[in-house]
């Protein structure tokens, strides 16, 4: 008899303890981004630095030829005053010997 009761409060156990189960399934938590971004930054400043170091060397370059047509510009007229001053001398040169 004590066997009997025995199994049966084991039962009676297992049977409360597998009905009273209301635990909520556990969720998967949520999975992290495990990839570093910090490449990615460094080559974006990267290649920022290089398109302002392109754009600067561009200006430069831009202003050097404006300076060295500048410079043109200026010799050109230079050399036109010369020529004007040079013509108007031989005219008037001309115009004293064939008035003496």
């Amino acid at each position: 008899m004590n066997k009997k009761l025995i199994a049966l409060a084991l039962a009676g156990t297992f049977a409360f303890a597998g009905c009273g189960n209301n635990a909520e399934p556990k969720e998967d938590e949520p999975k992290t981004d495990t990839t570093v971004t910090e490449p990615a930054a460094d080559e974006a400043k990267d290649a920022e630095m290089k398109a302002d170091d392109a754009e600067n060397k561009a200006e430069d370059a831009a202003e050097d030829a404006e300076n060295k047509a500048e410079d043109a510009a200026d010799e050109a007229k230079d050399a036109e005053e010369k020529a004007d001053d040079a013509a108007n001398k031989a005219e008037d040169e001309a115009t004293e010997k064939t008035n003496n």
